[in-house]
């Protein structure tokens, strides 16, 4: 049996309890070390899960029975800790997004072209049952020459949201970088790279830098408009809405992710509690990550992807209003 794939997670944000669960239960892979910034952080993260905490970052990219890092740092860390590892011959995973700044993220596009190593963005929504179904049934033409698809976002979000940590979210955690940039991700894996792109973007939180609020209108290949109307000002987070308009009908993720098996086969109520548990989609990713170092074969969402959909960000914010 091969040695298992030997990890260390880089970074103490709020979402790498779940990057250290997924990694954790995968059983070819083995979660070494933890590491961050904020010592106490780092020993506390690590004498929860039954980590090293290791005392800087150069430690974990010298050791060489390291395999992989997975980076949940503030984003604007993310390309230097992804360079660091790449040139110590280590696979890297990142947390969306890429980068905030362009050139980094280019940067380290090129630079991870260039070696044998596996790097790989985070685009969990990709491996949603739902929004695999609805790529399924598109690339299948069941709803005939799509001409528009809409997303509308709506979660709330506190002020303690932005000021936790580092406030780095109040500063350049955008609604689009931070939270809608997974349906831009899905619009170009969907449609393609929009050829036109305009947007109008709000801060409704006085007490943050960054705009809450954005309405984008992408002109997509084939005659295909997007709109993303998305919002963490909200008083009350509401579901997701994805609908994709086509000449032969629609495709509806809240529809498709509602759907329930034990609603159609009722007598699966009885039994429900015996069937295992489906995987969360972040969980799937890393699977497909470990997956793709084992057997030597690219991830599901390559680096140049994450690049688009920051492209995309980065193209709403310069074309604000205009």
């Amino acid at each position: 049996m091969p040695e298992k794939i030997k990890f260390a997670i880089i970074g103490a944000s709020g979402v790498a309890p779940g990057h250290i669960k997924a990694i954790q239960n995968n059983p070819n892979a083995e979660l070494v070390y933890f590491y961050s910034r904020d010592r106490e952080r780092s020993k506390n993260f690590a004498k929860q899960y039954g980590l090293i905490a290791a005392a800087t970052y150069e430690q974990i990219l010298s050791d060489k029975n390291i395999d992989a890092v997975d980076i949940v740092t503030e984003p604007s860390r993310h390309a230097e800790l992804a360079l660091m590892a790449i040139q110590n011959k280590k696979h890297v995973l990142i947390e969306k997004p890429l980068e905030t700044d362009m050139l980094k993220a280019q940067e380290l596009v090129t630079e991870s072209s260039k070696v044998s190593t596996i790097t790989s963005v985070i685009s969990q929504k990709r491996f949603e049952p739902a929004i695999k179904t609805m790529k399924r049934q598109l690339d299948n033409r069941i709803s005939g020459d799509i001409f528009l698809a809409e997303v509308k976002m709506f979660w709330h979000r506190t002020s303690d949201y932005y000021t936790k940590g580092n406030c780095w979210r109040s500063q350049e955690g955008n609604v689009l970088i931070n939270q809608a940039i997974h349906w831009i991700d899905i619009a170009i894996w969907f449609f393609g790279f929009p050829l036109k792109i305009k947007s109008l973007n709000l801060k409704v939180k006085k007490e943050i830098s960054c705009y809450d609020t954005a309405i984008c209108c992408l002109e997509m290949p084939n005659n295909v408009l997007f709109n993303l109307a998305c919002s963490t000002a909200v008083s009350q987070s509401q579901p997701d809405e994805f609908i994709i308009y086509g000449t032969k009908g629609i495709l509806d993720y809240g529809l498709l992710k509602s759907y329930s098996l034990a609603a159609r086969f009722p007598y699966l109520d009885k039994m429900i509690h015996l069937l295992k548990p489906a995987k969360a989609p972040l969980e799937c990713q890393i699977d497909d990550f470990i997956d793709s170092i084992i057997k030597r074969k690219a991830p599901s969402v390559s680096c140049l992807e994450a690049l688009n959909a920051l492209k995309v960000i980065k193209s709403c914010e310069k074309n604000n209003g205009e």
